[in-house]
């Protein structure tokens, strides 16, 4: 059976889709299980419900109001990071971080400019050219 030798363009192309593609999974993976698992309402039957959501008054003045929500497991106070509610911050702010981090460090250290070729129509001009 005769061997084809793949093109090395084609060869280096797959291996940064296939990266490109794994970190997709991952960051895919881990915001929608994260989200799932951590998000404020778990019951949809709970979203329409204003009771289930309070905003109480610091003790102190001039403190911060603190949000607090009823999952169906009493009432947990609601944390923010950054001022985005914890688990948008863990679940879809910092992975899209991440991936943007990482494709602008691919992009500008492991992605590589192949030499492609002559183009057909440019290389006929110069056989026709060389020819005369």
């Amino acid at each position: 059976m005769q061997h084809i030798q793949e093109d090395p363009v084609l060869v280096s192309s797959r291996r940064e889709a296939l990266v490109v593609f794994a970190c997709w999974a991952i960051a895919m993976t881990w915001s929608v299980s994260y989200c799932y698992l951590n998000g404020y309402i778990t019951d949809s039957s709970l979203i329409s419900d204003k009771q289930k959501v309070e905003v109480r008054q610091p003790a102190q003045p001039g403190g911060i109001p603190e949000l607090w929500v009823d999952r169906g497991q009493g009432s947990q106070r609601v944390e923010f990071v950054l001022g985005f509610p914890a688990w948008i911050f863990w679940g879809v702010a910092l992975p899209w971080w991440i991936c943007t981090a990482f494709a602008l460090f691919f992009g500008a250290f492991i992605v590589r400019d192949e030499d492609l070729g002559l183009d057909p129509e440019a290389a006929a001009a110069l056989e026709a050219a060389n020819a005369v």
